[in-house]
């Protein structure tokens, strides 16, 4: 038994679940392979700053490299189907920055209280490495941390995977997708923030269109939290000293209520600003048709459009196939995901 189906001579538009995932069993591989080959270098040549500088392209850079190594072995134009060459205006870029500020600061006291709740079972917390002395070291972090990450996850979380998942329907591929985005960072400590910026993000790209607008929140989440580690270079210590200890004076009961209530207001805002991009989005389509429709040969287009498409038999044989190979690198990806995470939640344990 055959099923017909219409398939384009040229490159696929958009991405499919099985490219989903491809993606994440690439991904999941890359990283694996860079965390091998990185522990068996020798710690003299990891003190090199040049070495230090390329290896923190290099672990961002295998999320581009899964998204476009899928989108060659799917036959799909990696920049029309992760929509970055979608583009958007002035006021979607700014609802971009507002909504990373809201996502870093509404939500940050339901990691804090849930990073307090793994503390109080016993769980010893992640302290950052980070540390940015001068203005230099800022430059490069606000590259390698803020900018690369934006662009390179991006276009394998929401870009690829994501866009992927939309067969699924909108929300269990924003949540999925959200979910893989919040493992890979490993940490426990940080899974309530991540979920909740991969979410974010997803909607975004969702509501927006383009991947531009996830990255430009992507880029203003990472760039407020370096820029901010930075600032405390220049803020005598008591200031420092005196707000972390006025934090954990503070009651259980009214930590949770204030995260809640602040994280019920940046939901508020977040919706506002996810209205305010669809409405933008349809604004842009509409002066697009407009244009299309004063152009004298989108007869002509139409015409080869069809002429570029061919029918062709896909047995129903080589769909279940598929299907077991989707579910195998799906299962085998995020099987390896969990692992680290539940490793690295034994490791503060053990501390």
């Amino acid at each position: 038994m055959t099923t017909n189906i219409v398939v384009k001579k040229l490159k696929n538009k958009d991405f499919k679940l099985i490219d989903s995932a491809v993606c994440c069993a690439l991904f999941v591989l890359f990283q694996f392979l860079f965390d091998f080959f990185y522990r068996i270098v020798p710690t003299s040549l990891k003190a090199n700053l040049f070495f230090a500088i390329f290896a923190s392209i290099l672990v961002e850079a295998v999320f581009f490299f899964a998204a476009w190594a899928t989108s060659g072995i799917g036959k799909t134009e990696l920049f029309e189907a992760t929509k970055i060459n979608k583009k958007i205006d002035y006021k979607s870029g700014l609802l971009a920055v507002a909504m990373s500020v809201i996502c870093l600061f509404g939500f940050n006291g339901l990691t804090n209280v849930f990073v307090e709740f793994l503390g109080s079972l016993g769980y010893s917390q992640v302290v950052s490495d980070v540390v940015v002395p001068n203005f230099g070291t800022y430059i490069l972090y606000v590259i390698t941390i803020c900018l690369l990450p934006a662009i390179f996850e991006e276009t394998c979380f929401r870009g690829c995977i994501l866009n992927g998942m939309k067969s699924l329907g909108v929300h269990k591929a924003v949540w999925f997708s959200a979910v893989i985005f919040m493992l890979m960072h490993g940490g426990p400590d940080q899974t309530i923030h991540q979920l909740i910026v991969g979410a974010i993000c997803g909607y975004a790209l969702v509501y927006s269109g383009s991947l531009l607008v996830p990255i430009i929140i992507h880029f203003f989440n990472n760039f407020t939290a370096i820029t901010l580690i930075y600032i405390e270079n220049f803020l005598p210590a008591s200031e420092v000293e005196g707000t972390v200890a006025s934090a954990s004076t503070l009651s259980v009961l009214v930590s949770i209520i204030s995260a809640v209530a602040l994280a019920c207001i940046a939901t508020y805002l977040i919706l506002i600003c996810l209205k305010e991009l669809k409405k933008q989005r349809q604004e842009r389509e509409k002066k697009a048709k407009e244009k299309l429709a004063l152009k004298t040969t989108s007869a002509s287009e139409e015409a080869k459009s069809e002429d570029d498409t061919i029918t062709v038999n896909v047995s129903v044989e080589e769909k279940r196939k598929n299907n077991v190979l989707m579910i195998v690198l799906f299962v085998a990806g995020i099987a390896y995901l969990v692992v680290n995470w539940i490793s690295t939640l034994i490791v503060g344990f053990l501390k």
